[in-house]
């Protein structure tokens, strides 16, 4: 058993938080941050799935920190990649439009 630092609960040995102030047990976050290795695939579930990287960011950005920074790198490619595709379809329907309208594919 451990103490918080900060308020003195009591702490079972795997808490990362305290329950009473929600100061971080280092001695525990430590131990946790050593073992995510933080692969690059959580990069690609972000990309493909904008929503799931979110998800996986919130969940683990205490207690896998590197993980959850590639899923949030993944989650920001994913939106810009949509933001990009959706100005290239939209520029490419109005170019269309105006060539139709000007009788160039005609």
């Amino acid at each position: 058993m451990s103490y918080c630092a900060n308020c003195g609960q009591e702490l079972n040995d795997t808490d990362v938080r305290c329950i009473r102030c929600g100061e971080t047990n280092q001695q525990q976050l430590n131990i946790k941050v050593s073992n995510d290795p933080g692969k690059i695939w959580w990069v690609f579930i972000g990309i493909f799935s904008p929503i799931a990287g979110f998800i996986i960011y919130v969940i683990w950005r205490y207690e896998r920190p590197f993980t959850a920074k590639k899923a949030l790198i993944g989650m920001w490619l994913g939106i810009i990649l949509i933001i990009f595709f959706y100005v290239l379809i939209f520029s490419s329907v109005i170019l269309i439009e105006s060539w139709d309208y000007y009788g160039i594919l005609q």
